[in-house]
């Protein structure tokens, strides 16, 4: 450390001495007074840090023949040899130091904000830098603190959800080994539960009771839970008005609605539906090779949540298309015909995407297209 602040002292008095003529044979001079760096500590070790003797950094400097205005990054300043013969030189500087110390050292010796990352990580943050200037760059919709409300209920419904799952899992596999069976569905394990706190539970060993009323209580605490997230999100939805405009999509509930809104915003950052059907990971991966057209499985990328609100939407429209097909677009009457039915849920998915960006996009209600 002290040496750290007497080459810095040194470098100081170069940079503020105007009336040096020779850098270099001043670096020498000055170089010859100033302690020889014998030994390194274990930080300097583990940091990798060495200094550069200012008559060397005087060489390179004039080698480099740098000119007055041009911009100089150090991406390890150290103690700021060579940033002090660039800075006489005339050049702006960029630097970048590691060690805390020596960083705070080049801000009172170059009155400049160095920052404070990895030497070795530098040329992936100028590749980022650049990144950022392309025209062709896409980059993520900052939310507004509404819409991070809304993602806050998405998220704790969803965790509550999955509990209740797992409760009912659980209810189903103690009841099983006993021989106890009920139906399958929410619905049906919520009336199981609440019979059983009512008294009207099966003919089990009391230690046995004693759990499946408790799991029973559980199971109705996180129904009630999800429940009042429901409503939430309702009161959610009729606060902000694109939601209520996703929601004349058929298929797209309050839910699906309110997640999607608070997730991509006004979808302006997608170029076109595809982008925003590829940002859920609802397009096929494409494997055509040698001039055949072959399209796999769907990518899976993206916002997993979404992709499967909107896939469960699917699934239930695809029962009301089967009662009365001539009230939707002939597109999804025709692909029920022509493929299985989880399989039309997943390219219904995928139209609908571009349909939501359609209408976020334009802010109009979707006009359902019938035969």
């Amino acid at each position: 450390m002290a040496y750290d602040m007497m080459q810095a002292a040194a470098v100081q008095t170069l940079f503020l001495d105007a009336n040096v003529s020779d850098p270099i044979g001043a670096a020498k001079i000055l170089a010859m007074r100033l302690l020889t760096e014998t030994r390194r500590s274990e930080q300097q070790i583990r940091l990798q840090q060495f200094s550069t003797p200012l008559p060397y950094a005087a060489l390179a400097v004039r080698a480099a023949a740098i000119r007055k205005g041009e911009i100089v990054l150090e991406p390890s300043a150290g103690t700021g040899s060579l940033a002090g013969f660039s800075k006489r030189a005339g050049a702006k500087l960029m630097l970048n130091e590691v060690d805390p110390f020596r960083q705070r050292l080049l801000d009172v010796v170059f009155d400049a904000q160095a920052s404070g990352h990895d030497a070795e990580h530098i040329d992936d943050l100028l590749t980022l830098c650049e990144a950022v200037t392309r025209p062709t760059m896409r980059f993520v919709e900052i939310k507004s603190p509404g819409q991070q409300a809304i993602l806050s209920i998405h998220r704790a419904r969803d965790l509550i959800v999955r509990q209740r799952t797992q409760t009912i899992n659980m209810l189903r596999g103690l009841l099983a080994e006993f021989g106890v069976i009920f139906a399958q569905g929410v619905g049906h394990a919520v009336n199981f539960a609440k019979r059983v706190t009512e008294g009207h539970s099966p003919e089990l060993p009391q230690a046995a009771c004693d759990v499946i009323t408790d799991l029973s209580e559980q199971l109705l605490a996180l129904h009630l839970r999800v429940n009042w997230y429901g409503r939430r999100m309702t009161a959610a939805a009729k606060s902000e008005p694109r939601i209520a405009v996703l929601q004349t999509i058929p298929g797209i509930g309050p839910i699906t609605a309110s997640a999607i809104v608070a997730t991509v915003g006004s979808a302006e950052q997608f170029r076109s539906g595809r982008d925003l059907s590829a940002w859920l990971g609802l397009t096929p991966i494409n494997k055509s090779t040698g001039g055949k057209e072959r399209l796999g499985r769907i990518s899976k990328i993206g916002d997993r949540y979404i992709r499967r609100l909107m896939v469960v939407g699917m699934t239930s429209r695809i029962k009301q298309i089967k009662r009365a097909p001539e009230r939707f677009d002939p597109w999804f009457a025709d692909i029920l015909q022509r493929k299985p039915a989880k399989l039309a849920a997943i390219a219904m998915a995928n139209k609908t995407a571009r349909i939501i960006w359609a209408v976020l996009t334009h802010n109009k209600p979707y006009e359902i297209r019938t035969a």
